[in-house]
Order: structure tokens, then sequence, then C-alpha cells
């Protein structure tokens, strides 16, 4: 029997435990919890929640996607919750995976997909990104509570981890914000930016001395952050174009032009 059909006959056996009348959709601990998918992880036993008690969001790796901003988002927003707590483990998938060989198994298929696989080195420091992503996200209006936990399968134990202190100059900004692009998800960990550190000139950029990131998109055009415009990842075999819909295969620029720069 299929897993599918076997999970839809125990659910329909457990239709009374599985009822929640009354229970509000409002989170009673007004937390939001995103977590790695990994299968030895269970939130609920870790972090002591019931039902009702927080919103779940996972996915692969735990990380701080476009997509989970959106449901953050929503939390918050719609849903009351004020708290944000990020877990990702020892041991993850994406640990150590290859950016370009998963890359290169999708366009064999030809998909050339707008996100990307999220690998990281260091689970610790790609945390702390995160951590300090979500402060800097104007979706979310409640960014005072926000932690970061490491767990460990093997031993059970649940560490957290800080964070990087608030950048004080635009030199010192890191990662690039997704908003302003539209072809990498650069929240990924700092080996796999596709932003500079530092930003060039352009009509949007804050004063050296504002705090990051307190500013709007780029209005110029820059490499990967507009349709149309050539983009390229300096660790990819290739880089792509957009133009009209459609994406193909183009060229690779020198590692002189890291994506992010202006086209």
């Amino acid at each position: 029997m299929p897993s599918a059909d076997e999970m839809l006959g125990v659910a329909a056996s457990r239709a009374a435990e599985l009822a929640a009348p009354g229970l509000s959709p409002r989170p009673r601990r007004a937390v939001a919890v995103l977590a790695c998918m990994d299968t030895r992880i269970d939130l609920f036993a870790m972090l002591g929640l019931e039902r009702g008690d927080a919103h779940i969001i996972r996915n692969a790796g735990g990380l701080v996607t476009d997509d989970a901003i959106r449901s953050l988002s929503i939390s918050q927003r719609l849903l009351g919750t004020t708290e944000i707590v990020v877990v990702m483990h020892d041991g993850c998938g994406l640990h150590g995976a290859s950016e370009d060989s998963f890359a290169q198994a999708l366009a064999a298929d030809g998909i050339l997909p707008s996100w990307r696989l999220g690998a990281f080195e260091d689970v610790e420091s790609t945390l702390r990104h995160s951590l300090q992503r979500l402060r800097a996200s104007l979706e979310l209006p409640s960014r005072g509570q926000i932690r970061g936990f490491v767990f460990n399968p093997e031993t059970g134990k649940v560490t957290r981890i800080g964070t990087f202190p608030q950048p004080t100059t635009h030199a010192a900004a890191a990662p690039w914000s997704t908003r302003s692009c539209t072809a990498f998800s650069c929240s990924l960990p700092p080996a796999a930016n596709c932003g500079p550190a530092s930003c060039t000139a352009s009509t949007k950029t804050p004063a050296a001395s504002s705090s990051w990131p307190k500013t709007t998109v780029p209005t110029r055009r820059w490499r990967g952050c507009s349709p149309g415009a050539r983009f390229a990842k300096p660790t990819s075999p290739w880089c792509m174009a957009r133009s009209r819909g459609r994406r193909a295969l183009s060229r690779r620029p020198s590692a002189a032009t890291p994506c992010g720069e202006r086209a």
C-alpha cells in the first residue's frame, strides 16, 4: 500500500483525536519556529510545544529563504506572533553539498531554477547570517525576539547561537538582500552570496554613516537583479541570461564581475 493511502487510513481512524474544535489559529505562545525538515528533529518534544502553541515552518536546511520570510511575515502580520526561533542542526544534508553539481544535474534535465540549493560549510556561521537577515527584514514588524539553536541529533544537545552585531556601515553589510535580486536566493550562506559585501554607487544606496539595510531597492539595473539583465554566479560553470521571459545559457563573466554588480 502506498504511504499516502496508509496515512489517510490512520487519519480516518483518529478523526476524534485530531479534531481541534475552538482552537484558535493564532499561536498561544505567539512564536513561529523555522527549522530544517530533517526527520530526526522532533520540534514538539525538543521545544516543549503542544498543538496550538506555535507556527512551524520547515524547509531544507532551516534556511531563511524568501518563502520563509513570506510565511513569517504572514505569521506576524495576520496571526499575531512576535517571536521567531530558527533551528538548524549538525549533520545536515546541505552541509558540504555542492552547488555546482546540483545545478549541473538540474541543467542536464533542462531546468534552470531561480532558487539555489543553499549548501553551506559552517552551520553556526550560516545560522548567524540567517538571524541577521531576519533582524533586517522589514517584512517582519516584530524583530526584537529572534533566537537561533543548533541541534545535535547524536547527543540530543541544543546549543543557542549568538548573532553578529548589526553593521554600522554600508561596507560591512552581508549578505545582499534578495529584495534586489530575483536571480538567486542571496540570503543563503556567505560563501554562496551573489551580492557584493559593499556596493558601488547607485541611486538608492545609504550614506556611509547610515545603518544597513535602511535602504530601498537600487533603481539601477544590477547584474542578476532585473528582468533582461545578465547575471552570474562566479562559482558556477555557467551564467544565465533572462530575456523576454526565457532563460538561456550565456557566457561566464570574469571573476572580477560577481553576481550583484551593475550591468
